[in-house]
């Protein structure tokens, strides 16, 4: 009891200026680190937006290409059954595969996601296969990721294939 009585009588202690002083400091320096950080991590929130924009572009874009690339020509036929916007089909060595957009802009492969739903991140992607010149053998694939809201706006890339075309002997 008598070392809290000689504690309170002592006059050790910080004045309000003090105080102030030191609390005007620390906002201070708060700033500073607040005017460092901010486009740091601004920058940092563009590259990531950047970086899945182009993983969902290479990530549609190669399934659709690994399935044209292993495309066959029928002696009689081209390997596309049908060519428009976002829906396309192709006759692989094993199969015919359909690919198309669904309503809610995922791709889908005969009538199977190719990605689950989370993996788009809200944003819808579209493509285009086209024969570049035409009968040339060659394929464009064109990709498109939409803007999520956010402001990331759009992104488009091109891949060209041309099938194997092996001939049924």
């Amino acid at each position: 009891m008598h070392m809290i009585y000689r504690i309170l009588k002592s006059k050790k202690g910080m004045t309000l200026t003090e105080i102030i002083v030191g609390s005007l400091l620390f906002a201070i320096a708060a700033a500073m680190v607040a005017a460092i950080i901010g486009p740091m991590m601004m920058a940092f929130s563009r590259a990531n937006a950047i970086a899945e924009y182009n993983m969902l572009l290479d990530s549609v874009g190669n399934r659709i290409v690994s399935d044209i690339a292993g495309a066959i020509e029928p002696p009689e036929t081209l390997p596309f059954n049908s060519q428009t916007d976002d829906e396309f089909s192709i006759i692989t060595a094993s199969e015919i595969v359909i690919y198309e957009i669904d309503d809610y802009g995922r791709l889908v492969r005969n009538d199977s996601p190719v990605f689950p739903a989370d993996f788009y991140g809200g944003r819808d992607v579209s493509f285009t296969v086209t024969e570049a010149p035409a009968n040339s053998g060659v394929f464009t694939v064109s990709v498109t990721v939409s803007s999520d809201g956010g402001g990331g706006g759009i992104s488009t890339r091109d891949y060209v294939v041309r099938p194997l075309m092996l001939i049924d002997g």
